[in-house]
């Protein structure tokens, strides 16, 4: 039996009545978890398996496959859901977890990142977004050890902008502000 902390990434159906659910872990890192009988009249995890949700897990662990056995809300993000914009953004996050990041490969580093972000998203005040961004792309870039905390000056929102492009390999779309 596992315990541990996660940000909901995705969830879809498989088979007639199961379903998948993929999430960013703090102790287990980007991990599917099967539900059963989830795709009925009433299921019995609800909302709470939708995306962008950071949620606290128990699951039984049957080799390299996970069955989630309860799950409990910490957080909905629900300043981030009311804005589109930074909707938009906080799932443009996510997608850049789920490029940087294998099946069932810890990284605490990455979850503290994307938590303390989307957090960041979270508030009822107006947000830069292209800084945040950037700021993003360059936590991720030196966590991976891809760039070092000494370019953190020598580089604009762009550039940073087209090394994480490069490193996912994933267009990075702008947001108009």
């Amino acid at each position: 039996m596992i315990k541990t902390f996660g940000v909901t990434l995705k969830s879809y159906p498989i088979l007639e009545k199961d379903t998948v659910l993929e999430c960013f872990t703090e102790g287990y890192g980007r991990i599917r978890l099967f539900i059963r009988y989830n795709q009925v009249k009433s299921p019995r995890f609800g909302g709470l398996i939708n995306s962008l949700n950071l949620v606290e897990i128990e699951a039984a662990q049957k080799k390299d496959s996970f069955y989630l056995r309860s799950i409990k809300l910490s957080n909905s993000f629900p300043i981030i859901k009311k804005d589109f914009k930074k909707m938009a953004l906080a799932f443009h996050f996510l997608d850049i977890i789920i490029s940087v990041t294998e099946q069932n490969q810890e990284n605490p580093e990455l979850f503290q990142i994307l938590t303390t972000y989307l957090n960041q998203l979270n508030v009822n005040e107006e947000i830069i977004i292209p800084e945040l961004k950037a700021s993003f792309y360059q936590s991720i870039l030196i966590t991976e050890g891809i760039r070092s905390k000494s370019d953190l000056l020598k580089y604009n929102e762009k550039k940073w902008s087209k090394m994480i492009e490069y490193y996912t390999d994933k267009e990075v779309k702008e947001f108009n502000c």
